[in-house]
């Protein structure tokens, strides 16, 4: 699942909330999402893309099937990208869903074998622009 859900913007659009392990209580700590709520959330695991694959983020069957999706633009992870996942969380069925760190497993990567290693010129982080190379938080940060 994810180590913080939500994020925070500089126009205040966004709020955060950092899910802990355990609550003071040792209890697991939650998230509900409601009925057409859309959440950012960041992927408890760090990844590293190497230069040869490239993956896509996939929603699993079971979350699907109640109505999550776990990603609405973007799924693809680069070649060369390093950081933690950003996961667009949308609830589009009729009831809450309540998810916890480290217990849920909403989503998968699925990965391809590139035919030939991306140059590291090309490789995502490259570039001036790939703005979320290494990222901790789910928006990017201000120059």
């Amino acid at each position: 699942m994810a180590k913080g859900i939500g994020a925070i913007a500089e126009s205040g659009l966004w709020q955060q909330k950092t899910l802990n392990i355990k609550d003071q209580f040792g209890k697991p700590e939650t998230f509900v999402l409601d009925p057409d709520e859309f959440v950012l959330a960041l992927t408890y695991e760090h990844v590293y893309m190497p230069r040869n694959l490239i993956a896509m983020v996939e929603g699993r069957s079971t979350y699907a099937r109640v109505g999550l999706s776990m990603h609405q633009t973007a799924p693809w992870i680069q070649p060369g990208w390093h950081g933690q996942i950003t996961l667009e969380i949308r609830n589009s069925g009729p009831l809450k869903i309540e998810l916890t760190p480290l217990l849920d497993m909403p989503c998968q990567l699925t990965f391809f074998q590139l035919s030939s290693e991306l140059a590291e010129s090309k490789a995502y982080g490259s570039r001036p622009t790939d703005i979320f190379q290494n990222q901790s938080a789910a928006l990017p940060r201000r120059a």
